[in-house]
């Protein structure tokens, strides 16, 4: 099977305005992920088909994402289409819900100094958070103005479209309110080392979001799934 080109994220929403990237998806045979390429407002990101394949049998909410909201620009064997048959919802998402709290609550209680990486870390964790509360009440949705009347939090949708630009303070402010509102694990009482020694045990995206605020350029060029 050749490779696929699939555009994703706010422009395959039609929601896109001048200052969004074009967000695509190279689709090769074979399985594992690449880091990202980004440049002048195009944004390449590497996926295997094995795994698009695999994540999706498990109900990934990323893959989701890309089988229902992706269209393929080149597409000769329609693996998008077998991406959104393959799909199979599961009864919860409260493990994805729980790491993204997790994530947001230690991205909150600590300094960025505006690194770029921990910034993408924060989107990541509140989007993921907001798209598991609404995957466990119906259908995953993921655009901001969807998200924002799923979970109404004033400015929230504005907030994710300047995701980019958006001041820190502004960021904290309303992962506090959203966490407020869907936040699943007792975490308010936790000091900052107990958190960590907690995200540490977890392990997966919950450790690697501690590593990141230790040691960002060793963690930043990692390949993960995000949303877009």
């Amino acid at each position: 099977m050749s490779a696929v080109l699939i555009l994703y994220g706010s422009r395959a929403r039609g929601e896109a305005d001048k200052s969004s990237d074009t967000d695509l998806i190279l689709a090769e045979p074979g399985h594992g992920l690449k880091p990202p390429h980004i440049s002048n407002g195009v944004s390449v990101h590497w996926y295997s088909q094995g795994w698009l394949h695999s994540e999706a049998q498990a109900g990934n909410l990323f893959a989701y994402h890309v089988a229902f909201e992706g269209v393929p620009l080149h597409d000769p064997h329609d693996f998008l289409k077998i991406l959104r048959k393959s799909f199979v919802k599961k009864a919860s998402y409260r493990q994805e819900a729980n790491e993204a709290s997790l994530v947001l609550n230690l991205l909150i209680k600590n300094s960025w100094n505006d690194s770029t990486a921990v910034r993408r870390r924060y989107f990541w964790a509140l989007r993921t958070l907001l798209v598991a509360e609404a995957a466990d009440h119906g259908a995953p949705v993921f655009s901001a103005s969807a998200l924002e009347q799923a979970v109404p939090v004033p400015g929230l949708a504005q907030l994710i479209k300047q995701r980019e630009s958006a001041s820190i303070d502004d960021c904290l402010a309303i992962g506090k309110m959203v966490l407020a509102r869907c936040d699943t694990e007792p975490l308010h009482r936790l000091t900052d080392t107990q958190l960590r020694d907690h995200m540490m045990h977890r392990g997966g995206m919950a450790a690697d979001s501690v590593r990141l605020l230790e040691e960002p350029e060793m963690i930043a060029g990692r390949a993960h799934s995000a949303y877009c």
